[in-house]
């Protein structure tokens, strides 16, 4: 009220308010904010389409490495069959050990989804990679065996959504156990945010 009071005596013409030039006034006021709308509205869909076209880029990439991984052959690891992919369920934010419950593979279900904890049944060699996404903060997170660090991703998203990711080869133990481990409570995004393990040469 006291902005359109203000308006009007700012046009007081001999005792009377030209209203037609208010009305002229009021209307490049709504005009000019619902300009700058559009233009929000504008930089909010490019940044979604944005985040939606690096989120088919990881998925894409996530599925050509496995493409990949089958290739190995089962003789080579003496007749063993033993690998897993999962992904966060949710968008959440996490601290400690991740959970990966949304679970595509799980062959010789080493992983569980349950304590997001791969514990090694076949002694020998295993490939294991990690992909974590992020929003608006850095994140790290580890990929652990019995408790201590063998590699980590870092994940930069000041702005938007930010990806890291971290790769390696383990000799594994029967009984070794390997997890991701968040270095603090980060925001992760489900769809990108993901952890795998494959058998690559069984000592048996």
């Amino acid at each position: 009220m006291s902005f359109l009071l203000l308006l009007c005596l700012s046009f007081h013409v001999d005792g009377e308010v030209d209203t037609q030039t208010v009305c002229d006034v009021l209307k490049k006021i709504i005009h000019t904010r619902q300009d700058g709308l559009m233009r929000d509205l504008v930089n909010l869909l490019v940044e979604e389409k944005r985040e939606r076209e690096n989120l088919r880029k990881q998925v894409h990439e996530i599925k050509e490495k496995m493409n990949s991984l089958k290739k190995y052959s089962v003789n080579s690891n003496n007749g063993h069959r033993l690998g897993f992919l999962a992904f966060l369920n949710k968008v959440e934010h996490i601290s400690g050990i991740i959970k990966f419950e949304s679970v595509t593979y799980n062959y010789g279900n080493g992983y569980s989804k349950s304590t997001g904890i791969f514990i090694c049944k076949i002694p020998g060699l295993y490939l294991f990679h990690l992909t974590i996404m992020s929003r608006k903060a850095h994140a790290s997170a580890e990929i652990a065996k019995n408790g201590s660090r063998v590699n980590y991703a870092y994940s930069s998203g000041q702005n938007a959504w930010g990806s890291g990711s971290a790769i390696c080869l383990l000799k594994l133990k029967r009984g070794d156990t390997v997890y991701v481990l968040s270095h603090g409570n980060y925001y992760y995004h489900s769809g990108a945010t993901n952890f795998m393990g494959l058998l690559i040469s069984a000592d048996e």
